[in-house]
């Protein structure tokens, strides 16, 4: 069976189907809360990679992904600041 593209619209579909979940506007850019604070968006910022996403997550888990999987996940110097992790779109 082929990978699916990996993609924001991927990533939003799934995510508001977690509880407390809606969809909202970020500098123009579709985003996906919880409670309130952002989950995910596109990454607008110009260092980041084309159609790559921005995923709220904690220092540490930050940490063991881009250690686990640097071909999908990476952060640039402008990110590194936030609590989040740009991953890279596609089937990885």
């Amino acid at each position: 069976m082929p990978r699916m593209k990996m993609n924001f619209d991927v990533v939003r579909e799934i995510a508001l189907a977690l509880p407390e979940s809606e969809e909202g506007s970020l500098h123009g850019a579709p985003t996906v809360k919880i409670s309130g604070r952002l989950l995910a968006c596109p990454a607008l910022h110009k260092s980041a990679e084309t159609n790559s996403i921005v995923v709220r997550v904690g220092i540490k888990q930050r940490a063991a992904l881009l250690a686990r999987k640097p071909k999908i996940y990476y952060v640039t110097a402008h990110y590194r600041d936030y609590s989040s992790v740009l991953a890279r779109p596609g089937p990885n």
